[in-house]
């Protein structure tokens, strides 16, 4: 493996020299090889030729290697057309494709030159803003031509292979016994764009690489990105001429021209000095792609120069599709497992926060669950004045601190950190060994409301192959990248840092917390809704209130009529009967009864209290109300009570006879 060297840290990044003017030239450098423009390189690799050309197949510009080619001279070039170099049935063949829109870069064509018609050349061709670009592979002596790759037997043994190292395996087994090359690496990208090497097929007597990281910026985002447009990248002889474009690169806006499709473009000098360093003279690349999103590169190197006919390239390409394929499958199968699984708690989760008589061990259970899915060790919901806390969390001191380092931040959008340490300033406690969190606010009705979710340290070790940050090189002011040149084992440690958050977990972060938002909402929409409930009903009772106050004297009254009546016979005692006097008492008593169930009834709804009805019987209310009604007027007063047909037919009826009095 060779020399170790190991470097304990706390942070992601690699500590760079503790001199400022040292760490600001590299960042600058950083900067400046992001900024290259390695899709409009101006040149090409010398294993192919370019002619740019019009509709009319006019020559307008070529790589400066077609006049060896041809046979001809770079002057005698510019005024031809496409039909004084290529062979009449070539030109048809062309005329075919342009006419069909059928081109690219993965469709190889065999095309024969007017001076060597006898000799078959492969060829690609490209549709660019109105003109079309015809790439032309020079002849070679192929290392690979006899070489045929059986693309059921692969299938098979793929669809065939659970275990998904194994399937890793037979993948660069495959491409190496295809293409030849020394070593193929299967390259997976981190959170991070870092890759790791996870499978390897390589020569017995080579040093491996297997385990090893290689950090994002060997390969940056402009190379990435260009991936998504040519998904393989062939270099057969790294010592190469450029072969430029003539008269110049510049399309017909004035602009360079784009060769991102282009299979012979040239490479960033970076990288050629990159790949010098590593001892390789050949390499190719396939993108893997999982979802339709680059999920890493299958890696060729060659010790010596590897020239391989397109159509065993197409074919290892093909391979790397394969296995894209069964990739994505294989992750879009546990996606949606797991994502019924999700959606399925959270949906219970919401029920279990909408009524409140179901929480408890529910919620837990629930929280318990998302935290394997979000793969934190604890959360924090706090809703309204309610506060869910599961799993490991922060003291509470700790938790203050952490939600005022928050609301530095942008309040309404999420916040994610894996060392609070070195981002909030906030030291972390070996009594919870909490060092992430991803925070989610939800200020639409309460500043208290959020979500937060914590990730405890995950100590790891990293071996890079070589040291991760590049050298620079200062020239007068002009700062540029060198590329190591050592690439032993470099081994890494990270401490007081958790597992970085990854995309799926922060979405998911995001759905349950606009749960949490439609909960919270819902909840104060019902608390407006019971709030307007109540008002509407003291309403209705002081309402009520005024018209009984306004009816009152007028029960009472006439609740007093009869009992002044009676007492002033009373006075004139001794001219009544026995009768007379029983018949005055009971009259006083009943009276006095009713004014006494008037003032209760008043002192009831001034409480607020529900009325309490009770059945009785039909024939008896009627009895009881004439009654009541005879004693109220004088006798000379002749009453006639008119009782709406089919009342005494119910039995009884259930009232609040106080209320009816």
């Amino acid at each position: 493996m060779g020399c170790l060297r190991i470097q304990k840290k706390r942070g992601i990044e690699v500590t760079l020299s503790q001199d400022a003017e040292d760490k600001k030239l590299y960042e600058e450098a950083q900067k400046k090889c992001a900024e290259e423009k390695i899709h409009i390189p101006g040149s090409i690799q010398p294993y192919a030729c370019l002619i740019i050309f019009d509709e009319q197949k006019n020559i307008l510009k070529f790589s400066e290697n077609l006049a060896e080619m041809v046979s001809c001279t770079i002057e005698d070039i510019t005024s031809k057309n496409l039909t004084d170099i290529l062979h009449k049935n070539s030109i048809e063949a062309i005329d075919a494709l342009i006419q069909n829109e059928n081109y690219g870069a993965d469709l190889i064509i065999s095309i024969a030159l007017k001076n060597m018609p006898e000799q078959t050349q492969f060829a690609f061709l490209h549709s660019m803003n109105g003109l079309f670009i015809l790439e032309i592979e020079r002849s070679k002596n192929y290392s690979s031509n006899n070489l045929q790759y059986r693309k059921s037997e692969f299938s098979k043994k793929l669809l065939n292979e659970d275990k998904l190292s194994n399937k890793q395996q037979y993948l660069v087994d495959s491409i190496r016994g295809t293409t030849k090359h020394d070593r193929v690496l299967l390259y997976v990208f981190d959170a991070d764009w870092n890759g790791e090497v996870v499978a390897e097929s390589r020569i017995d007597n080579s040093k491996t690489y297997l385990g090893l990281h290689f950090p994002a910026s060997d390969i940056p985002k402009q190379a990435r990105d260009l991936y998504y447009q040519k998904p393989t990248r062939y270099i057969p002889n790294v010592d190469y001429q450029p072969q430029k474009i003539i008269p110049d690169d510049l399309d017909k806006n004035g602009h360079p021209i784009d060769l991102s499709v282009i299979n012979s473009r040239s490479i960033s000098p970076i990288h050629q000095n990159y790949m010098k360093n590593m001892g390789i003279s050949g390499s190719m690349s396939f993108a893997v792609f999982k979802n339709n999103e680059l999920h890493g590169l299958v890696i060729c190197h060659s010790k010596t120069t590897n020239y391989i006919e397109p159509h065993i390239r197409e074919s290892a390409h093909d391979l790397a599709i394969l296995y894209s394929a069964l990739l994505s499958e294989s992750d879009l199968e546990a996606k949606e497992a797991a994502e019924n699984s999700k959606q399925e708690c959270m949906t219970k989760l919401a029920h279990a926060i909408r009524n409140p008589d179901e929480e408890g061990e529910v919620i837990e259970n629930l929280f318990l669950k998302l935290l394997d899915f979000m793969g934190a060790s604890g959360v924090i919901l706090s809703i309204g004045k309610t506060e869910y806390v599961f799993g490991n969390t922060p003291s509470e001191n700790r938790m203050n601190e952490i939600i005022k380092a928050l609301k530095a931040h942008d309040e309404n959008n999420i916040y994610t950190s894996n060392s609070i340490e070195n981002d909030l300033g906030i030291q972390t406690e070996k009594a919870d060994g909490i060092c992430g969190v991803l925070a989610f606010p939800l200020p639409q009705k309460s500043p208290s409301d959020f979500i937060i979710w914590f990730r405890k340290e995950d100590i790891f070790e990293r071996n890079w192959a070589g040291e991760p940050v590049k050298q620079i090189h200062n020239q007068q002011g002009n700062v540029k990248i060198v590329p190591r040149e050592n690439f032993e084992v470099w081994k890494q440690i990270f401490e007081r840092h958790s597992k970085a958050w990854g995309r799926e977990e922060i979405q998911l972060a995001q759905e349950i917390a606009h749960i949490a938002l439609a909960i919270t909402q819902l909840v104060y929409v019902q608390q407006q809704n019971q709030i307007l409930l109540y008002s509407n009903k003291e309403r209705q009772k002081l309402e009520a209130l005024g018209r009984m106050t306004g009816n009152i004297s007028h029960e009472i009254k006439n609740t007093l009529q009869p009992v002044k009546l009676m007492a002033d016979m009373l006075k004139d005692w001794k001219s009544l009967n026995d009768e007379n006097v029983e018949t005055c008492i009971t009259i006083l008593g009943d009276n006095i009864g009713l004014a006494d169930h008037v003032i209760q009834d008043v002192l009831s709804f001034s409480r607020k209290s529900e009325n309490i009805s009770e059945k009785i019987s039909v024939n008896v209310l009627k009895d009881d109300v004439i009654g009541f009604v005879r004693n109220l007027v004088h006798s000379r007063i002749n009453l006639v009570f008119r009782i709406q047909d089919g009342i005494l037919k119910n039995p009884c009826v259930e009232i609040n006879i106080n209320s009816l009095h």
